[in-house]
């Protein structure tokens, strides 16, 4: 009888870690989704995002050189995704339209 309520016990917690890594990688998916219109240079892993690749540009230089050439070849206006945060990056005041209210 103990034993069953420790499997039991066990299956409710690995069913929750499931669901909860599920519910993750979902709403990344839809987080990523919403801006898929946006260019953004690839991610180098789908639950980190861009962090890899900062880590990777940091060791051979600034990172806003790395951003400078992200400008040139993807356009004054792009997307990094950061973990659960995404950044719209603009380079080029122009772009941007002064509305009032």
């Amino acid at each position: 009888m103990e034993g069953n309520l420790i499997l039991f016990g066990f299956g409710l917690l690995v069913t929750a870690f499931f669901s909860i890594f599920l519910g993750i990688i979902l709403y990344i998916s839809y987080v990523r989704n919403i801006y898929s219109h946006i260019p953004q240079p690839k991610p180098l892993h789908f639950l980190l995002g861009h962090l890899p690749l900062f880590k990777e540009v940091a060791k051979n230089g600034p990172v806003t050189t790395k951003m400078v050439e992200w400008s040139k070849e993807l356009g004054p206006v792009y997307c990094l995704h950061i973990v659960f945060r995404t950044t719209i990056v603009c380079d080029d005041s122009t772009v941007i339209k002064v509305t009032s209210v």
